[in-house]
């Protein structure tokens, strides 16, 4: 699963996809940048 991820909020989503990868098995990949660049 690819996730898209604000920068300011780098810490908390990897112990998110931590979190979630043990429960679930499956691999969250993180892309971190400035929101206003993903909206793009």
């Amino acid at each position: 699963m690819s996730v898209a991820v604000a920068a300011n909020f780098t810490a908390p989503m990897q112990k998110i996809a931590a979190e979630f990868e043990k429960d679930t098995g499956h691999k969250a990949l993180l892309s971190f940048g400035a929101t206003g660049k993903f909206y793009a």
